[in-house]
């Protein structure tokens, strides 16, 4: 009931991921149960059979967690259906889970690799690094641009799209992320002028490839001009840093980045999330702004000077 009724309301990578944790993770648990018959104990006994059936350790609680919180999202809509009394997952602890480390560049090694980026043979990937190291964008959001999203008079870049891999399915375009990721991002000039070199570029290829190519506008494309997979970023990113001897992050790290660089140099939050895309300035302090090292000097220096009774 819940894959034909509900699932079609999620995005279609999210029902793809649900379905795929319901045949791994709950069906030979809870398939064969009553549905309102499933107590808080069972839930406990499914989390133990997780642990136990983990013979190579690879199970995280991260994982345990997000298999829970999909479970609970399940019988939640069960209970607001009023096929079940209660959802039972609400008198179960919550798997903990511990908030993965996303690296970010230093501002010094962000020096090192725009100081070298340009000597890259592919402008794909180059541009791709300016990109999301400008905007902070995410890398679906990256593969979706088209050109028409690009406003150079008034330096704004609006995301209205992703293009997501869904595994046996394939590249779909969608609407971004959240109702918040759906804005338009404040772009400098220098991506300006990347901007509208690339596309100098891309026209050219373009005749070149002599019919082959099917021109749909996007920005970063295959040879055909499809939209990019989320895997040629990294891909290119991991080409990219090797070639500029930097310290290697993800994408993602990129973004991370770009959140730390701004906050540390004094954007206030609520700016630092509307650029991001995110629903909360709390979201972007707690998760995605990385200390950088510069900042924490200056925090230092600061208290020295505040001892030294130089703040009265």
């Amino acid at each position: 009931m819940y894959f034909k009724n509900h699932a079609p309301t999620l995005k279609e990578y999210t029902a793809k991921q649900y379905k795929d944790i319901y045949e791994r993770r709950f069906k030979s648990f809870f398939g064969n149960m009553i549905l309102n018959n499933i107590r808080a104990l069972h839930i406990r006994q499914w989390l133990t059979e997780m642990e136990r059936s983990d013979k190579s350790g690879s199970l995280s609680e991260n994982s345990k967690g997000v298999y829970f919180r999909t479970l609970s999202s399940m019988l939640g809509v069960a209970y607001r259906w009023e096929l079940i009394d209660e959802n039972p997952c609400h008198r179960v602890r919550t798997p903990r889970n511990r908030q993965s480390t996303v690296k970010a560049l230093q501002l010094s090694d962000f020096y090192k690799l725009f100081s070298k980026i340009d000597s890259y043979p592919d402008p794909r990937a180059v541009l791709m690094i300016y990109l999301i190291c400008s905007t902070g964008i995410r890398e679906g959001e990256a593969a979706g641009l088209k050109w028409q999203d690009i406003d150079y008079e008034n330096r704004m870049l609006r995301i209205e799209r992703e293009a997501v891999y869904i595994p046996k399915i394939g590249l779909r375009i969608t609407s971004p992320k959240s109702a918040t990721s759906i804005r338009k991002i404040c772009i400098p000039d220098l991506l300006c002028d990347r901007l509208r070199a690339y596309k100098a570029i891309q026209e050219k290829d373009i005749v070149d490839r002599c019919g082959m190519y099917n021109d749909e506008g996007y920005i970063l494309t295959q040879f055909d001009g499809s939209p990019v997979h989320a895997s040629t970023f990294r891909e290119w990113t991991k080409k990219v840093f090797d070639f500029c001897d930097v310290p290697y992050v993800t994408v993602h790290g990129l973004r991370h980045t770009y959140a730390s660089l701004l906050i540390s140099n004094g954007t206030d939050p609520r700016t630092a999330a509307a650029q991001l895309g995110h629903s909360t300035p709390s979201l972007t302090m707690n998760i995605y702004a990385n200390p950088q090292n510069s900042a924490k000097r200056k925090a230092g220096d600061l208290m020295g000077r505040i001892i030294e009774g130089e703040y009265q």
